[in-house]
């Protein structure tokens, strides 16, 4: 059974990679890209609705999402005495709510800079994405049949050998890919926490929840939500002496703070507030769990 079974995904794997090689994705997905852009203000809407379809369909990719959210969604409602029906309209209200949330941040971040005359902000420098970036380019890369497949079969190899050392490939790729400004923070919080960890006696597992790891999911829904709010302030425009600019420029304006991007004061005192926000994670992490 078995030996069965693992047929079957050699078999599988063989096709998709045929198909890859001798079908025309290009020219097909040349031919919607210009069906798309020839629907007007309509396009994105079909753009979008071929996406859904196609990951929908995309075998493993939805059996494996379909079936780990059936698997722990409905072990931990059981665990905790909901039923299905209750769950499936949770998830429904959340899924809803949170296509609007989302799609309302993500355009306002996007029209963050458009009274600086930047149309859109998202893959500029100021907010790069690169997750965002790397999972297009692969998507593109692969339905336009033009994909470096020799960096991926090094990467794949470079995997295999981060492995072998005893090393998380997927964190290993993941700082890989990110810039230096997003995973040194990431490594003076891991620093902390193993830090900690240490001088405790407990193991990482055992330390799930706890007051510094409470303290810290509070720093990141805290640096979410003042992000958006600095969006929103360089979104929403006023006229100050006949000229429309926006609530950040003019709170930078009355305060005199331009000029110091890139100033060793400014990086001076970001380096201060950023040990003390440490400082006082290491004070939330001595603490006690109260129950």
């Amino acid at each position: 059974m078995k030996l069965a079974k693992t047929f079957i995904v050699i078999f599988i794997i063989v096709d998709l990679a045929a198909a890859l090689l001798f079908l025309p994705f290009r020219d097909w997905f040349t031919q919607f890209e210009a069906y798309v852009k020839s629907l007007g203000s309509i396009g994105p809407i079909a753009m979008v609705f071929a996406y859904v379809v196609t990951t929908i369909l995309f075998i493993p990719g939805s059996a494996l999402t379909i079936g780990s959210g059936t698997l722990f969604g409905l072990k931990t409602g059981f665990i905790v005495g909901a039923t299905p029906i209750s769950q499936q309209v949770g998830l429904l209200i959340g899924v809803v709510t949170s296509a609007f949330a989302v799609g309302w941040t993500l355009k306002t971040l996007d029209g963050s800079m458009a009274l600086q005359g930047v149309q859109h902000a998202i893959g500029t420098d100021r907010f790069s994405a690169p997750q965002a970036t790397l999972m297009a380019t692969i998507i593109q890369g692969l339905l336009a049949q033009n994909l470096p497949w020799g960096l991926i079969f090094v990467g794949a190899a470079i995997a295999v050998v981060v492995e072998l050392c005893g090393v998380n490939s997927l964190s290993f790729a993941v700082g890989a890919y990110l810039p230096l400004s997003t995973t040194a923070p990431i490594f003076v919080g891991g620093a902390i926490k193993g830090i900690m960890n240490r001088m405790s006696g407990h193991k990482s597992d055992e330390m799930e929840v706890s007051p510094g790891m409470l303290y810290s999911t509070g720093l990141v829904a805290g640096g979410s939500l003042t992000g958006i709010a600095i969006a929103l302030l360089a979104v929403i425009p006023v006229t100050v002496h006949g000229a429309q600019i926006s609530i950040m420029t003019w709170i930078g304006n009355l305060v005199g703070i331009h000029g110091w991007q890139g100033h060793w004061f400014a990086d001076l005192s970001g380096l201060v507030m950023f040990g003390v926000l440490c400082a006082f994670l290491i004070r939330a992490a001595r603490k006690k769990m109260a129950l």
